[in-house]
């Protein structure tokens, strides 16, 4: 399992791509600087930004600061702040000896097992299946590494446009 979740409603780079590909976000996504919701992409990235929603209401906005501590000021990016830049993307990753705290075959059987109860639960109306986090990462992963990776031309052009100020 692998559990990679912003603590906004959407990553920042799912708005990105909205942006690229000329798209409307979502309601509920964002709002603008002025704190009225917003889907227009362009807003989200004006002067001032707009800012993506918290996860959670209360509990979300508690841990968007938590995260913000350990991944951008303890990681050395900084803060969100109030000054012009660049979004930043700072990381902090958690490695854990799992042999420390329990025998390594017991813990693959008890995850095994946890997951293999999440997915027997009757499912929700219009839902298709149980998925467990990073599964639909995997699924694509898989897809796109055997039919290729789709992108748009403006995010093309921006590549192209780094690789040149770098080349």
């Amino acid at each position: 399992m692998v559990l990679d979740f912003a603590t906004s409603v959407v990553a920042e780079g799912k708005m990105r791509v909205k942006k690229n590909r000329k798209q409307q976000a979502p309601p509920g996504w964002f709002i603008d600087a002025g704190g009225r919701p917003a889907t227009d992409p362009e807003i989200f990235y004006g002067d001032p930004v707009g800012s993506l929603l918290t996860a959670g209401e209360h509990k979300g906005f508690g841990l968007s600061l938590a995260v913000e501590i350990l991944g951008g000021i303890l990681s050395g990016t900084g803060p969100a702040g109030p000054g012009p830049g660049l979004f930043a993307n700072g990381t902090l990753i958690v490695c854990l000896d799992v042999e420390r705290f329990v025998p390594l075959a017991d813990f693959h059987a008890q995850v095994n097992s946890l997951f293999a109860f999440v997915k027997s639960a009757p499912l929700a109306q219009g839902a298709k299946e149980i998925l467990i986090p990073g599964e639909p990462e995997a699924r694509l992963e898989a897809e796109r590494r055997r039919d290729g990776i789709p992108i748009e031309d403006e995010t093309w052009n921006q590549i192209e446009r780094v690789a040149a100020e770098v080349a």
